[in-house]
């Protein structure tokens, strides 16, 4: 039931009508709302306002699609009758903000755990921390849920691994669990007998015995481990649990909520909807066990549905001409960056569906790659940064671009630092080049519509200066997180040190100190992330700006902390509950290699948690002549010029050579001369022209001294044949 494999019928364009709310849905809100009675006191203040606890429906948020209100309705049903849940669904954050929803609407406090590979033990019953010297034990969410009669929210249950789980399953089954501090949780049936026997609470809690509130409810979140990979349940919880799946929006409403988001585009709005549909029927056509059963036919992975929104309010702020709809699918889906195969079925789709093609000739030497047919970067080039005054006083500026091709982006949010305001030229001693301002300037969309960004090039192709001129523009301070391939999610959120007095504290992340002040996270080599780390770990930041932290806090989005404030809660309750908020130009920005067959990391987990932009290398030739036209510029005659300009002829000359030399050998072309070896190499010429021989040596020789023999011998021919010495 998760994926309709109906055939796929052109959408019809019509007069969209206003969303309003469906009789369905206001009859489950009302069945809903129904079983706000038995809750615990302590989910109200004392002024009757309800708990921190108790999830927030956002502005823009209110409505409920026709396939949430029948999970909604179902989750009522199972409610009633105290039974735990599983909610199915693709990758994304529907079921979470579902099951949320179904909290916030019954009035009931919620427990969030997000589980990962690392999962462990302490993390699902008891965590022992150094408090004063002493030893103490800190309830985990499964047991203050438990104790307190909340919902336990457990997602990404297919990541844990084996044997983790089955811990909570006499919790699930009986309501009873042993706690390491030689407490026992007893389910309340039982512990009602006692009290009926005789004893008294009192003497029940001196011997440990702790109820299990009655309200106590656990809500699973998982994806089917057969279509998108993962562990499957352990045998002990596949009957503990009642599931239901998400299914698939009907293609008139998913149009309906695009044109109420881009108003005014009808045509563009039911072409991104058209687009999403062929690429789900796509990604199901021909599961393969290559992609972790994450990819479907020739590689092209499941397109979520959460994805759409940001791409309909691009469109509404740019317009067709400075946003086309295959670039807005591109960064949504970057099927440039698959295999040839899923680049070849996605560029068919789009074509059979009417989107507007441009013609890509291909590079000289290129062997490999399909040049695709249709738009796949923004035809925008920022012009000039002006400040922009925000009502609550925050800090903002207006991206004006080159030409006036699309409408100024107004109230983008702006970092502590000084903005480059006034005309964009780049720094003195960087050169102008169109692949890195083209990505600068989508990165710059992205940014303005409030989303996450992953930027992918290749090695050398100038990802850290294209971050650094976004960081720049933007004057927002930056943090660098350096990835590797055995990275947990406590490196990315939270790590446990010792202060001086030996007590156990939590230090946070930089990106958790970026969310906080407001900075530019940059998550450098995603790539090495282990699978499913990303989404595990920060999915819920990433999607709602909302995440649980390994010490208890809880980081909150700008809206739902204002929603808070206005509900009644004080700062100083906020803060007493260890709750903060994620401010609102934080970004964060994922540099990432191109997938390949080694490292096939671009799965459809990865894609409801930000937006692509694809960094087209630049070739050696581009930049020498860009170097030459800045030394033409300058307008000099002296000898040192003329020896400059002869000096860049040769590097020139030596590019091409070497460029051309090894287009069969392209991961020894790239090794050899990247653009961060051409950059020091053109620094050098204009510095010491008549020192580009040793300076080119410098440059190679570690390289070479790696390469396999024969691989060695062939540059060597190929710099002599350019005529540059070699030099010991």
């Amino acid at each position: 039931a998760l994926h309709n494999h109906a055939p796929h019928n052109r959408l019809v364009l019509r007069p969209s009508p206003p969303r309003t709310t469906s009789a369905m849905e206001a009859t489950v809100i009302r069945r809903i709302a129904a079983l706000r009675a038995c809750v615990m006191p302590g989910h109200r203040g004392l002024s009757g306002r309800p708990s921190h606890r108790v999830p927030l429906t956002l502005p823009g948020r209110e409505g409920v699609s026709s396939s949430g209100a029948r999970v909604l309705e179902w989750m009522g049903k199972k409610a009633s009758i105290r039974q735990d849940m599983f909610l199915l669904g693709p990758p994304g954050p529907e079921l979470r903000r579902l099951a949320f929803r179904f909290c916030e609407l019954a009035g009931r406090e919620v427990e969030y755990i997000a589980l990962t590979r690392d999962s462990s033990e302490p993390e699902l019953k008891q965590r022992r921390e150094i408090v004063g010297g002493s030893m103490v034990f800190v309830d985990q969410p499964p047991v203050r849920a438990a104790v307190y009669g909340r919902v336990l929210v457990l997602e990404g249950v297919e990541k844990a691994e084996r044997n983790t789980l089955p811990l909570l399953n006499n919790l699930l089954e009986n309501r009873e669990m042993a706690l390491e501090d030689g407490r026992f949780l007893v389910a309340p049936a039982r512990y009602d007998a006692l009290i009926a026997d005789g004893a008294s609470d009192e003497e029940l809690r001196s011997r440990g015995l702790i109820r299990v509130h009655p309200d106590f409810l656990v809500v699973a979140i998982g994806l089917p481990s057969a279509t998108f990979g993962g562990n499957p349940l352990d045998p002990p919880l596949r009957s503990r649990f009642q599931a239901c799946s998400l299914r698939q929006l009907p293609l008139t409403e998913r149009v309906d909520a695009l044109r109420a988001l881009a108003p005014g585009h009808d045509h563009a709005t039911a072409q991104l909807a058209d687009v999403a549909d062929s690429l789900r029927l796509l990604a199901a056509l021909k599961p393969t066990a290559a992609g972790g059963g994450q990819r479907g036919w020739g590689g092209v992975p499941w397109f979520p549905e959460s994805v759409l929104a940001p791409l309909a309010r691009t469109l509404a702020e740019l317009g067709p001409e400075g946003a086309p709809a295959a670039m807005l699918i591109h960064r949504a889906l970057p099927w440039s960056l698959l295999g040839e195969q899923a680049a070849a079925a996605v560029e068919g789709a789009l074509r059979h569906l009417g989107l507007p093609a441009e013609k890509v000739p291909k590079k000289n030497g290129s062997k490999s790659g399909i040049k695709s047919g249709v738009i796949t970067s923004t035809p925008l080039r920022l012009a000039a940064v002006s400040p922009c005054a925000l009502p609550d006083g925050g800090v903002a500026v207006q991206l004006k671009w080159v030409g006036g091709k699309a409408p100024s982006l107004s109230n983008v949010p702006a970092g502590s630092l000084t903005p480059a305001l006034g005309r964009w030229v780049p720094r003195a001693h960087e050169l102008p080049l169109d692949a890195q301002e083209a990505a600068l300037a989508e990165l710059l969309q992205v940014h303005a519509m409030g989303s996450d960004v992953c930027l992918v090039g290749g090695k050398g192709s100038g990802k850290s200066r294209v971050a650094r001129e976004l960081s720049r523009v933007l004057g927002l301070p930056s943090a660098t997180i350096h990835c590797y391939k055995d990275m947990s999610s406590r490196d990315l959120l939270q790590r446990r040190s010792t202060d001086a007095r030996g007590d156990t504290v939590w230090e946070d992340s930089p990106l958790v100190s970026a969310a906080r002040h407001g900075w530019l996270a940059i998550l450098d080599g995603a790539h090495r992330l282990p699978n499913g780390l990303l989404a595990a770990a920060l999915g819920p930041l990433l999607t709602d700006r909302r995440t649980e932290l390994p010490d208890g806090s809880r980081l909150v989005s700008a809206a739902e902390w204002e929603a808070l404030l206005a509900r009644g809660h004080t700062l100083a309750e906020l803060d007493s509950a260890r709750i903060a908020r994620v401010h609102p130009a934080f970004r964060m920005l994922a540099t990432a290699e191109p997938p390949s067959a080694g490292s096939a990391w671009l799965s459809a987990e990865w894609l409801p948690c930000m937006q692509f932009v694809s960094l087209k290398a630049t070739e050696p030739r581009e930049f020498v002549h860009a170097l030459q036209h800045n030394l033409q510029a300058s307008q000099s005659t002296s000898d040192k010029a003329v020896a400059q300009q002869k000096a860049l002829s040769r590097l020139l000359g030596l590019s091409d050579a070497l460029w051309l030399g090894l287009a069969y050998e392209p991961q020894l072309r790239a090794s050899v001369l990247s653009v961060r070896g051409l950059v020091r190499l053109g620094a050098c010429a204009l510095a010491s022209p008549e020192r580009l021989d040793a300076s080119l040596w410098r440059v190679l020789a570690p390289r070479l001294r790696a390469m396999p023999a024969a691989s060695r011998e062939a540059v060597h021919a190929l710099l002599g044949a350019a005529g540059v010495l070699s030099i010991d």
